[in-house]
């Protein structure tokens, strides 16, 4: 049966003028429709089609179905053939219309048709075009002047709408606010470029609520794409407001429709701003509270502090990667909706209704790519560093021969950059720190094979806007990004298809974060695969045993049988000679990696960082007998808006010089408090999930390990000993000790 489109298609005329044709055609598929609008516009313009210049195709049967239906066409259904002619004439009257003339409609050509328009301003850009012209047929469709319509996937968004909105409404329907904080809130676990944002929108709509604070500890990353969703057709009306950008953070009691504020943590706790400034939204009432990105600094105590003192109905906890929340049980089985990359990539697959396009048919496919050191670098390593010691990324970033031949073996002949078989032309480099990026950074522009790649330090005073990043990658055909933490969580560009780790990370939750940064769908590049290539397997086993177990333990199946849904999913490749398991192997090592004595990470090196020794460190820790207390405040440093919760303590302690034998023995010390911790959590029977957790246990942490747990906490502020690793490992060992659980092969 063939169906009414309407189309818009676009393209440049010898002049370099834009010409747009808009009509309408009667196929049966929307495949045959594009083909048809190319076909009468390139035809007439003796010039080469491509999909890239429409502009929109849009099936609107049913439009011209109701409006038949209402009376306001009398044309012969089915064939439509005069609707045309009234939708353009509705067009027509449009203010959006009035304003593409802004750009000066100089001609109609073509025969005199009024299908055919020639804009005579050179300046005006192909996303301009595209913008005007969906905003217009969007106008006439549904009556929104918004950019964006489209219905949610039926697989994944329809039901996590129902199911947030429906938990919502049965709240409402008894009384919400005779429940208590814990049961008025829900956790969103949706994969990265699930449409978390979207699906807020949705599910606040449907429940009726117009009064949404949004807050997270990563706005650089986020706020973008919350303003963009909230652009679409079913939030027409809707306003968008910054917290940084108030004077008094309030909502509008006067405004009747939905009205979003977006804020970070950073602000809304006065470590970035002014705190007074949010007092007037403390006493109104707010219908939803968003806490984005919620595996990342919310559980702190400023932040949880803050959440209390808002009068808000209900929390809405949005992660892909909420891990430590699972493992903490903070929300029951009824609170959490789930749809990992697994759910997505077997939807896409399984796919079997040929009458609709595959909403995941653009969703890309992960895979992890295992990298080995090869002989050059290694004979050269071997020159500076003992054979005992391993090549760390950051060792090889502090010399630059070694990094200078590192980063070469990337574009030389079988490097990784020159395989055809990855095609990858736009990257993301997570680096240990700035000094690493700025170093990467030196290197690669010095390297003459880098000269046709874009190259873009994020890290430390680099760009820190993700627009900037975004219109530098779009006018180059390869990029490089380097960061050591900036937009690793929540940033969407589409041109990434790959990531390179080149950090000493261990958490799950950043490195999953990091590694789906190019999830993103983009049709138009025709991306179906993403990369990610990493020196560390034994790091690779651990993290997909994390993940595996996070939704193992919120799900009705095995945790191997998870294991191998992601082995399925998110294949492992060695480049060259690096690994030589099979499946089975794998299975078998994630499950060992998982299941390994979790007190060893108590012991590790990495908890250390060492970048920093002052003072009061080597005097808490120089005399294990003698405890002396410490106050130290917290606060952001200069480039926490962008860059997240980076804490510096605000001690006075003098930087201390030492050898590295001394550092070594002020770990070794330091190490002898943290092997503690694992009794703490086993005497606490499972309250005790997190750094914090500790402070309601300060007498029993001073029993145990001798020390008071203010200095303690001392060591975590200033960086000596890695906070997040520490939380990492304390949420480990205690869902460790009383899941009660070890995982065997089936």
């Amino acid at each position: 049966m063939k169906k009414l489109f309407f189309y818009g298609v676009k393209q440049l005329d010898l002049n370099r003028y834009w010409i747009v044709k808009h009509g309408q055609t009667m196929q049966e598929t929307k495949e045959a429709a594009e083909q048809y609008a190319l076909n009468e516009t390139f035809g007439k313009l003796k010039a080469k089609a491509s999909k890239d210049n429409i502009i929109y195709c849009l099936d609107v049967t049913s439009k011209a179905e109701q409006d038949i239906a209402d009376g306001l066409y009398k044309g012969s259904a089915p064939y439509y053939e005069k609707y045309d002619d009234f939708a353009r004439d509705q067009i027509k009257n449009s203010d959006i219309y009035t304003g593409y003339h802004e750009y000066t409609l100089r001609n109609e050509v073509g025969g005199g048709s009024r299908e055919l328009h020639t804009y005579e301003d050179i300046e005006i850009t192909s996303e301009q075009l595209d913008d005007q012209w969906t905003r217009l047929i969007n106008e006439f469709l549904t009556g929104s002047k918004n950019k964006a319509n489209f219905a949610p996937r039926k697989m994944c968004q329809e039901p996590a709408i129902e199911t947030i909105s429906d938990y919502i409404l049965d709240l409402e329907a008894r009384g919400i606010l005779r429940f208590g904080r814990s049961q008025r809130r829900f956790l969103l676990n949706g994969k990265m470029r699930f449409g978390k944002c979207f699906v807020t929108y949705k599910s606040a709509k449907r429940a009726g609520y117009n009064k949404i604070l949004i807050l997270t500890y990563k706005p650089g990353g986020v706020e973008e794409s919350w303003e963009q969703d909230l652009d679409h057709v079913d939030f027409d009306g809707a306003r968008f407001s910054r917290a940084k950008d108030m004077d008094s953070v309030k909502f509008d009691d006067n405004f009747d429709g939905m009205q979003v504020i977006f804020a970070s943590f950073q602000d809304a706790i006065g470590e970035d701003g002014d705190k007074a400034k949010w007092q007037e939204i403390k006493n109104q009432n707010i219908d939803l509270t968003v806490v984005d990105e919620t595996h990342y600094g919310s559980d702190t105590p400023k932040a949880t502090d803050f959440l209390s003192s808002l009068d808000s109905k209900f929390e809405l906890h949005l992660s892909g990667t909420p891990f430590k929340a699972l493992k903490m049980g903070k929300f029951d089985e009824n609170q959490i909706y789930h749809w990992s990359y697994m759910d997505e990539q077997l939807a896409k697959k399984n796919w079997d209704d040929s009458n609709v396009e595959n909403p995941y048919e653009y969703m890309p496919t992960l895979n992890l790519i295992l990298m080995k050191y090869d002989k050059d670098f290694m004979a050269e390593w071997d020159k500076q560093y003992t054979k005992d010691e391993k090549p760390t990324m950051p060792k090889i970033f502090a010399k630059k021969n070694l990094a200078s031949l590192f980063i070469d073996k990337f574009v030389s002949r079988d490097g990784i950059l020159m395989q055809d078989k990855y095609d990858i032309n736009h990257g993301f480099y997570l680096l240990p720190d700035v000094a690493s990026c700025n170093m990467a950074e030196k290197v690669m522009r010095k390297n003459p094979k880098f000269n046709g790649f874009e190259i873009i330090n994020v890290a430390g005073d680099g760009e820190n806007r993700i627009d900037s990043v975004k219109q530098s990658i779009q006018k180059s055909n390869k990029s490089i990004v380097l960061s050591c933490k900036r937009f690793d969580t929540g940033s969407t560009v589409k041109q990434w298809d790959y990531v390179v780790m080149l950090s000493n990370l261990h958490s799950a939750e950043t490195y999953w974060q990091t590694a789906f940064r190019p999830g993103t769908p983009w049709s138009d590049g025709d991306k179906k695969d993403i990369y990610v290539f990493d020196y560390d397997y034994n790091r690779v086993l651990e993290v997909m045993g994390d993940y595996a177990k996070a939704l193992s333990d919120n799900s009705p199946k095995e945790m191997t049988t998870i294991v191998r849904e992601m082995l399925d999913t998110m294949p492992i490749h060695s480049f060259g000679e690096a690994i030589h398991t099979n499946i089975n192997d794998r299975v078998y090592e994630i499950m060992e990696a998982y299941n390994q004595d979790k007190s060893d990470n108590f012991a590790s090196t990495r908890l250390f960082e060492e970048t920093e020794v002052t003072e009061d460190v080597v005097n808490y820790l120089h005399d294990l007998n003698e405890t002396k207390g410490f106050k130290s405040t917290q606060k952001l440093d200069d480039d926490a808006e962008e860059n997240g919760k980076t804490y510096k303590s605000t001690n006075t302690g003098k930087k201390v010089e030492m050898t590295k034998k001394e550092k070594n023995d002020l770990v070794a010390k330091a190490r002898t408090i943290t092997i503690m911790i694992p009794h703490i959590t086993l005497q606490t029977r499972g309250t005790v999930n997190c750094v914090a957790d500790l402070d309601n246990y300060s007498d029993l942490f001073e029993e145990i390990t001798g020390k008071d747990l203010e200095g303690f906490k001392m060591l975590l502020q200033s960086g000596f000993i890695d906070r997040e690793k520490l939380d990492e490992a304390i949420a480990k060992i205690s869902h460790y000790q009383w899941s009660d659980e070890l995982y065997e092969l089936v």
